[in-house]
């Protein structure tokens, strides 16, 4: 097991601690905290070699983050972002 998965159940339950406190919420948009996540785009396709990228039509919240439903993947998973890498 790699150290990088050693440290997810670590952050879960720091960020479900800070739920508990009520400093966030499980359905609040997680680019306040995590501007990089503002911007994203999600990849559609290619057209003659370029990438097709649309406006994802939702905010990513910390419930998608926490439950790996946010979309976002490991390009060994994703045939479209290898390519897009």
């Amino acid at each position: 097991m790699a150290l990088a998965s050693c440290t997810k159940i670590v952050t879960t339950v720091a960020i479900l601690q800070l739920v508990e406190q009520g400093q966030i919420g499980l359905d609040d948009d997680v680019s306040v905290h995590l501007p990089e996540l503002s911007n994203l785009k999600i990849i559609a396709g290619f057209q003659d070699g370029q990438p097709i990228l649309v406006e994802r039509k939702n905010v990513v919240t910390l419930r998608h983050l926490l439950t790996h439903s946010s979309g976002m993947t490991y390009f060994f998973m994703s045939p479209l972002l290898a390519i897009y890498l």
